[in-house]
């Protein structure tokens, strides 16, 4: 401010004594005032006034100016930074990507074999489940079957039995049989009938 002002003094002092010089040639020249000195006199105020409102307005102004710039190249900064992080990371990703994959294929062929082995371990113990079932089955079906042939093979024998012993009874061989069976009877402890 002070400076301002200073400048300011200094300007008008200037151009007051060019216009007096001025003024003490055209009175000894024969009183006639220049007309070039007075537009001088006139454009040096007038240079001095826009200075002076220049001086006064534009510095706020452009430190305004100033600060909105800053303030924007630094969010631009930000952001640059931010996009580079960010850039850096899914570059970081992409070179790890790879070997992602690489174990997932590996992790995958392993859980393939794995599977693979249990299944072929569920197969085994299953097929000897139904082995073990199946004879079990047999056995007990063809000790099913030499029962049921004892008991047909007893059951033709006795008939076959009934049918010689039809063909060979008489009268007189039934007789016998019952005499001899009442006295077997008897001796026992029974009376003959």
């Amino acid at each position: 401010m002070r400076r301002t002002g200073n400048l300011l003094a200094l300007v008008f002092l200037c151009a007051v004594s060019v216009a007096l010089a001025a003024a003490e040639r055209d009175a000894a020249g024969g009183g006639h005032f220049n007309l070039e000195l007075w537009k001088t006199v006139n454009f040096v105020l007038l240079a001095a006034g826009l200075g002076w409102l220049m001086y006064r307005l534009l510095p706020p102004f452009f430190r305004g100016r100033t600060r909105s710039i800053q303030k924007e190249i630094a969010e631009a900064q930000e952001l640059k930074e931010k996009a580079e992080a960010r850039t850096a990371e899914m570059e970081r990703r992409m070179a790890n990507l790879e070997h992602q994959i690489a174990e997932l294929r590996e992790a995958a062929k392993a859980e393939l074999v794995a599977e693979e082995a249990r299944i072929q371990q569920e197969t085994e113990w299953a097929a000897a489940r139904l082995e073990a079932n199946a004879k079990g089955e047999i056995a007990s079906a063809l000790t099913q079957a030499r029962r049921e042939l004892r008991a047909f093979a007893a059951e033709l024998a006795v008939d076959l039995a009934r049918r010689k012993m039809e063909e060979r009874m008489t009268p007189e061989i039934q007789e016998r049989l019952v005499n001899s069976l009442a006295d077997s009877l008897e001796r026992r402890g029974g009376k003959r009938v």
